[in-house]
């Protein structure tokens, strides 16, 4: 998939993306603006192994992640402090990565190893030694045509030691964190208008320090006293776009108005911990509880979008979706008229698709050359290779989101709503989300779908992408008029950047 890549701060442990600068987090954390030095950027963290929340703050220096390697290592080192708890960390992560490819899938794994931790904490005069870790990743990525999902499971154990080692010491204490479909979650997206990766992980403590009652005599007097305690931890990070349009006040001006993009990135870090109430350093029975949060959004980029010209979509009722998504170039702004009303073809709908979930470079003149050649291959017997919308019709079918009738793709042929439903959610990656024919939609004409759209249709309204017609139709037989097909796109690109934006945030974190 070609796609406009954003680069985004990730939050928590080590995002798996390779395009992306992936961050390995302990504690919980949050990235934040970068620094005058490459690759360099502030960051929060929450330390909980004194068996307090104290929030770190510092500097996180950042590997860039190669993307043409199927085996990498990537190095962080951080620099973190509380002044006012007299707190400290000094952290240096290596990492083996392992990408492999999972080509009749069309899906990519990761996994992870914890290489090198060399790791120094003190809190309030009190340095914890790691003595020990057992680390477990992995990620897989389903690469479908508009959106890359992903998800993964995460487990790490350290133990840490004050004063002395596992046979001789003053306190222990063994921190575990777990993040999988039982304990937490990970999981996210990628696609043209935005990504995100959301994180929910649980942490328990188990904590060991002297008692100072201890009586060797006394055989139920123990020498160490234990402590507990257990951390939720939910991290939300999200990089969209947001289109903003701005009206024209003079009335000596060559258009009324245009839209400017806006891309801009949420991260928001909560915890939720239950520990002890210490005396004197010492557990009680008491119950320090309590939530907080960590927040840092920003915009992190704005443009304006071109100004289209049509003379012909003033009052109709797609004006704005058509107007939209000339602004955005997926329409062809080439023509004075955009024929609202006319039927939609095959080939125009290819282009409108693709542009609205990638970026489809123009062919360089080399290439359409070499593909004229004696003995090149053609697609289709109706596409000729030097097609003006040929890669189009490339990315189309090669991503299995359009496909031809035998050897010809008909791209004059008026398109469907059938045909439009179907390809929409082929390019989502959800088809495979429906039930299993026989079944009915909600739809009073459900016995007119095909029964080759008929699973489709029934996602996009699981969705909300389509809601039919006011008279609970679908019409999957009618042929698409050019304003249709704009509100339909329009539809499209909403859902991929705001419908799976909650998805991916209030619905599985469900505390904002």
């Amino acid at each position: 998939m070609i796609k406009r890549i954003i680069i985004i701060l990730t939050i928590m442990a080590l995002m798996v993306t390779p395009v992306f600068s992936e961050v390995a987090s302990f504690e919980g954390g949050l990235v934040g603006d970068p620094t005058l030095t490459t690759n360099e950027y502030n960051y929060q963290e929450v330390l909980f192994i004194s068996g307090e929340p104290i929030v770190m703050t510092g500097v996180v220096q950042m590997p860039t992640v190669p993307e043409d390697q199927d085996e990498y290592t990537i190095t962080y080192n951080y620099e973190l402090k509380n002044t006012a708890k007299n707190a400290d960390i000094d952290r240096s992560a290596t990492f083996q990565v392992t990408k492999e490819k999972k080509e009749p899938y069309d899906q990519t794994t990761y996994k992870y190893e914890l290489t090198k931790l060399d790791e120094t904490i003190t809190v309030d005069g009190t340095e914890y030694v790691l003595d020990s870790k057992s680390y477990n990743r992995s990620m897989i990525y389903d690469n479908t045509a508009a959106v890359d999902y992903f998800s993964g499971n995460m487990y790490l154990k350290r133990t840490y030691y004050t004063n002395g080692n596992p046979e001789k010491y003053d306190q222990k204490v063994v921190i575990e964190m777990t993040a999988n479909h039982d304990e937490g979650a990970m999981i996210g997206y990628d696609h043209l208008w935005g990504n995100a990766e959301t994180y929910i992980t649980k942490v328990t403590i188990n904590g060991e320090v002297p008692n100072p009652d201890y009586d060797s005599t006394k055989p139920d007097s123990k020498e160490k006293l234990e402590w507990f305690g257990q951390v939720d931890l939910r991290a939300s990070e999200q990089t969209f776009s947001e289109f903003q349009y701005q009206s024209t006040a003079p009335q000596s001006i060559s258009f009324v108005g245009s839209y400017v993009r806006v891309d801009e990135i949420e991260n928001v870090f909560q915890y939720t911990y239950d520990l002890p109430v210490f005396e004197n350093k010492l557990p009680t029975i008491k119950r320090n509880k309590g939530e907080d949060s960590l927040r840092n959004d920003k915009i992190v980029d704005g443009s304006s979008m071109v100004i289209p010209h049509y003379k012909d979509i003033g009052g109709h009722w797609s004006e704005e979706n058509i107007f939209f998504l000339a602004s955005l170039e997926i329409i062809n702004n080439n023509s004075e008229f955009y024929g609202p009303d006319q039927p939609l073809t095959r080939i125009e709908f290819a282009e409108m698709i693709s542009n609205a979930i990638a970026t489809i470079e123009e062919r360089s003149k080399t290439d359409i050359i070499r593909s004229l050649r004696p003995g090149a291959t053609q697609m289709f017997y109706d596409i000729p290779n030097d097609y003006e919308f040929y890669n189009y019709v490339t990315f189309v079918y090669n991503n299995d989101i359009m496909s031809g009738y035998g050897n010809y793709f008909n791209p004059e042929d008026q398109i469907t709503r059938a045909e439009v439903i179907t390809i929409m959610i082929n390019a989502l990656g959800l088809e495979n989300r429906a039930p299993q024919l026989p079944f009915e939609t909600r739809y009073d004409d459900d016995a007119n779908i095909p029964n080759w759209s008929k699973r489709f249709i029934y996602m996009a309204d699981e969705i909300n992408l389509v809601n039919g017609f006011p008279d609970n139709t679908i019409r999957p037989s009618s042929h698409v008029t050019r304003a249709e097909g704009a509100s339909m796109v329009k539809a499209l690109i909403d859902h991929m950047k705001d419908n799976i934006r909650i998805d991916y945030r209030e619905k599985i974190i469900n505390r904002y």
